[in-house]
């Protein structure tokens, strides 16, 4: 196989209630008991998987191994995002300095919970959402892993990454203990950081158009007017002289990685009662989609050896189903959201939603790129390949649930025509050399661009 080595205002007068749900920590309920307020789950990349997936806790035995008369399972590729971590240093910097000019402090708060250090470690929560992952995917494929077959597991380079697959192969393995002691694992960085190594993709995020829908949408009037009215309150009861945009955004980050790690933030009320929180997320939204998802080409086009491996995977299977031999049933691969989010626009998960615009927050409401729900902590996406008599078919689980792709619809498509697809949007055997070299002309970045 080719691989290689290798982050409004309240008043102090709060309600006990309020209190008592955002900032008392609820150590005594399991996952299955707790239920989150639906606040939680609007933190973009920074939200709990549990927050916003919480109907994917009871799978059934075998739910995803037949598809259909005479369609059963006979392998499955996975990526997956790592689960809940530690924020970095910048994020804990940046509170502590609103924390530190607070004037009078209702609440307790230690920048020293944290780790000080950028290692962004996976959390206690980080580890147990990816266990639950692993033993839910061996039970909705139960029958495909009855024979002991190898099983293989890629990261990148990264331990929050590496700590992930461990933990969903001790998941997978309460189930099909029989595996327990045969997984390979190995490292890509080329398959799963892509972006971290092509020059022109990091010239494409600095240029000042990547950031440009961000930058307008807070400038909006209607939009300044609830930032500034959020801004007074916010300084109001945090007893500060004033606070930016940007802190409150590092309150809205903070509060997103403390509600998956604890459940409990005591910044979460501030921004609560405001209501500010959907403003937020469509922020951060403008720019996961303009960073990591469908806007410009190249982002997408990065994906293409995790792509080429995942079809050279399944093309080895048929080949040795066809042959009678053994063959890797199950290939596990740990990444990051700069991971995902190119797999799933080079998927064409998101070529029915129009480009996401600064203008258009409140059409879009319902929209269908939303970092919560398509990209928190331990995101993930299945591919199932069937074996349909002398067919072999293609379904697409994101997240756990069923999705077309492409051009497939519910149910699927034959693997060769998935292969063609991907094929000609250039997705196969492709030379991210080429497409990174910054001395080539990129004719047309974006996707809203008015060219040929």
């Amino acid at each position: 196989m080719n691989s290689f080595t290798t982050n409004f205002g309240h008043s102090i007068l709060l309600t006990s209630a309020v209190l008592l749900l955002l900032q008392c920590p609820q150590h005594a309920e399991s996952v299955s008991q707790f239920q989150p307020d639906p606040f939680f789950g609007r933190f973009s990349t920074k939200t709990k998987y549990d927050w916003v997936h919480r109907n994917t806790g009871d799978p059934t035995k075998d739910e995803w191994f037949e598809a259909g008369d005479q369609c059963k399972a006979v392998h499955v590729s996975t990526v997956a995002r790592h689960g809940c971590k530690y924020p970095g240093m910048k994020q804990i910097q940046d509170v502590a300095r609103i924390y530190n000019r607070m004037k009078k402090r209702s609440f307790n708060w230690d920048s020293k919970s944290h780790p000080q250090n950028d290692n962004k470690d996976l959390v206690k929560s980080g580890r147990e959402e990816l266990k639950l992952l692993g033993k839910r995917t061996a039970i909705r494929l139960s029958s495909l892993f009855t024979q002991t077959t190898q099983l293989e597991y890629w990261t990148s380079k990264k331990q929050r990454t590496k700590d992930s697959a461990q933990e969903f192969n001790a998941g997978f393995t309460d189930v099909h203990p029989q595996f327990s002691k045969s997984p390979v694992y190995a490292e890509s960085e080329e398959q799963l950081r892509f972006h971290a190594y092509c020059i022109k993709y990091q010239q494409v995020q600095k240029q000042k158009a990547t950031l440009a829908e961000y930058d307008h949408f807070k400038s909006k009037q209607n939009i300044r007017q609830e930032m500034d009215r959020a801004r007074q309150a916010i300084s109001t009861g945090l007893d500060l002289d004033d606070i930016s945009d940007d802190e409150i955004v590092a309150l809205y980050y903070m509060c997103g990685y403390e509600t998956a790690i604890s459940k409990s933030s005591p910044w979460c009320s501030f921004l609560k009662e405001h209501g500010v929180v959907e403003v937020l997320e469509y922020l951060d939204d403008l720019k996961v989609y303009y960073q990591l998802g469908p806007a410009y080409p190249i982002t997408w086009k990065l994906s293409c050896p995790l792509v080429t491996e995942i079809v050279r995977e399944m093309d080895k299977a048929i080949a040795a189903i066809d042959k009678g031999h053994s063959y890797v049933r199950g290939r596990f691969a740990f990444g990051h959201t700069e991971t995902l989010g190119p797999l799933l626009s080079a998927l064409g998960i998101f070529d029915d939603q129009p480009p996401l615009k600064a203008e258009n927050f409140k059409k879009e409401k319902q929209r269908k790129f939303k970092s919560s729900t398509f990209l928190p902590f331990a995101a993930n996406v299945h591919f199932v390949l069937y074996k349909c008599g002398s067919v072999f078919r293609l379904k697409l689980y994101i997240n756990e649930k069923e999705f077309p792709f492409l051009k497939c619809k519910a149910g699927g498509c034959p693997f060769d025509t998935v292969k063609k697809m991907l094929n000609d949007k250039g997705l196969i055997q492709c030379d991210n050399g080429r497409l990174c070299d910054p001395s080539r002309k990129q004719e047309c970045q974006r996707i809203d661009d008015n060219c040929s």
